[in-house]
């Protein structure tokens, strides 16, 4: 297909335009949060409670946590044998990777592999913490918008 014909089918728009994917995966996740924690009525001294915001968020850490090392660690472990013609035209890129994550998947696993303090040199990483990823896309204050949306929605289902 000529590139001046990408355009022209809607397909191709759907698979382009992910990043509004995830934008409407941020939203209605932050519906979904606010709605069922607002959802059981809790009184405003339960609110301010930091024990409240504790156990919410170690629930949340130990429910997202091990799925996510099991993909690194997958990752860690086949990723060498995973060599398709983009691997190999990358010059086995994947091979560095699986490297550089067997040395630094601690950062994933403290969710601190966004945020990192060389940020002059390009540097390897695991899955999900490329040079993309970790300079424009997942810095906290550029997708945070929808989500934050969401829970006001949430929110103002659960009350009303």
């Amino acid at each position: 297909m000529p590139l001046g014909d990408v355009a022209k089918h809607i397909w191709n728009h759907l698979f382009l335009n992910a990043v509004l994917s995830v934008d409407t995966f941020f939203l209605l996740s932050g519906i979904v949060v606010a709605y069922l924690f607002f959802k059981q009525r809790p009184k405003p001294n339960q609110i301010k409670s930091p024990l409240t915001w504790a156990l919410f968020y170690l629930h949340r850490y130990l429910r997202l946590t091990p799925p996510y090392m099991l993909f690194i660690g997958f990752f860690v472990v086949y990723g060498p044998y995973i060599q398709g013609p983009y691997a190999a035209w990358m010059w086995n890129i994947l091979i560095r990777q699986t490297d550089a994550c067997k040395n630094r998947w601690w950062r994933n696993l403290l969710y601190i592999n966004n945020y990192d303090t060389d940020q002059l040199q390009p540097v390897m990483e695991c899955p999900g913490s490329g040079h993309f990823t970790r300079m424009i896309y997942q810095r906290p204050w550029n997708r945070c918008s929808p989500y934050l949306v969401g829970l006001l929605t949430g929110y103002l289902i659960s009350a009303y």
